[in-house]
């Protein structure tokens, strides 16, 4: 993998999300799902195509809206993608950081109080990603 040319790619169009996903069958009713998103253009969708190839998984999706996503929820390919970019990111340095600090957590969550921990967590990320719909709102 071209680790610097993926960490532009992430720092112009790409997004890194925590979401907690409700699920009767887990433990806690939910569970928290980490991705990795790069966006582009459908008339573009070929370059996600090439980016696939180049983190090594991911699925593609065309929104309907003229945009395309590469969209990788792979626990250890987001975690190992993200190790490859944290020297190389500039604008999302912080993201990689927090999210290099959350991940491995996911997996030992045993009881209530520690996943209520985690999902603070996960709503504290949320505030560094820039959304329309968001009501806490940071300048660009």
């Amino acid at each position: 993998m071209d680790a610097s040319y993926v960490a532009g790619f992430l720092d112009g169009d790409g997004s890194i999300h925590f979401q907690l996903v409700r699920q009767k069958e887990y433990r806690f009713g939910f569970y928290i799902r980490a991705s990795v998103s790069f966006s582009q253009c459908t008339s573009a969708r070929q370059g996600l195509e090439h980016l696939r190839a180049l983190v090594g998984g991911g699925y593609l999706r065309d929104r309907g809206t003229g945009m395309s996503d590469l969209v990788i929820t792979s626990r250890p390919l987001v975690t190992d993608l993200l190790h490859a970019v944290a020297p190389y990111v500039v604008f999302k340095r912080e993201h990689v950081r927090r999210a290099l600090l959350l991940l491995p957590e996911l997996d030992r969550v045993r009881d209530p109080r520690a996943f209520l921990r985690l999902a603070h967590a996960v709503d504290d990320f949320a505030t560094l990603n820039y959304s329309k719909t968001k009501r806490i709102r940071r300048g660009c």
